[in-house]
């Protein structure tokens, strides 16, 4: 068959094929699923025997094969690979794609459970951990020049201060600038604000014609030192959120002070602008 000819002989029944392909590939794009960071079942589940002391060799007839035995004819798996160590082996099996990981996790329980009696009596108690791919979020980098050894306690000081979890905008009205040592029981308050999962964006009040894109602060961990200082509404806001969620909480005050209406709108307003200029929230 000459294709270009029966394509130049049908130009009709041609466009309409091409038609038809198109459509179809704008239908099945906008009804396809996208995620940044999508859900990923684990494919693989490592069954981890020690067995202190003993040779590769007697882990390997007295534990690894066993197991292996036992567990080689489960519904759900696609191999098994086996590592043997001294004192140790990992047997790696990989599941099927699409397999019911609890269904598998528990037959495998199932089957190690059936096997433990037969261990020798130095092996200890098998340990099942399943595997799930994971996608980083951030990479930091931190260099300098200075010595490697206060390197890399700045990179676990980093490391370890890294949090994930809420963030919310505290800000519009005048009253966040209201701090926590202006509130009710200020003492009580800063004796029970060990919370370092809570941290509060700092943003110095910049006073600004049109919106801006980009700001200055810091974030500081919520303590009883820092806490006078914390704008008492996103604070509390923060702290209730921080226990219901159990999650780390970032409230942002935005500077405390009021959202106002761009330059043009006061220009019409002469009074408000006057106000504004009075009680200091406008040049």
């Amino acid at each position: 068959m000459n294709l270009p000819r029966l394509s130049v002989r049908n130009p009709v029944a041609v466009n309409l094929l091409m038609l038809a392909i198109v459509l179809s590939g704008f239908y099945y794009w906008s009804d396809l699923v996208r995620e940044f960071f999508p859900n990923a079942e684990a494919e693989q589940v490592f069954i981890t025997v020690p067995y202190p002391g003993a040779t590769p060799e007697e882990v390997e007839k007295s534990v690894t094969r066993r197991i292996e035995r036992e567990i080689e004819n489960l519904d759900d798996i696609e191999t098994i690979e086996s590592k043997i160590f001294e004192g140790v082996t990992v047997i790696q099996v990989t599941l099927e794609q699409g397999a019911d990981l609890e269904g598998a996790l528990n037959d495998l329980r199932s089957e190690i459970d059936k096997v433990k009696p037969d261990l020798p009596e130095g092996a200890e108690d098998p340990e099942i951990a399943e595997v799930r791919p994971t996608v980083p979020v951030i990479g930091v980098v931190v260099f300098g020049e200075v010595a490697e050894e206060r390197l890399r306690e700045a990179a676990r000081t980093v490391r370890d201060d890294i949090l994930v979890g809420e963030v919310w905008l505290c800000s519009g009205q005048s009253n966040m600038a209201m701090t926590v040592n202006r509130c009710k029981n200020p003492n009580a308050e800063q004796a029970a604000a060990s919370l370092p999962n809570i941290r509060m964006l700092t943003v110095a009040r910049v006073t600004r014609d049109t919106p801006s894109d980009d700001c200055k602060g810091t974030w500081l961990v919520c303590s009883p030192t820092t806490v006078p200082s914390f704008s008492g509404t996103a604070y509390f806001f923060g702290r209730k959120l921080h226990k219901d969620l159990g999650v780390p909480v970032g409230p942002d005050p935005g500077g405390g002070g009021p959202s106002h209406p761009g330059r043009e709108l006061l220009d019409t307003d002469p009074g408000r602008y006057r106000y504004l200029c009075h009680a200091g929230y406008w040049p």
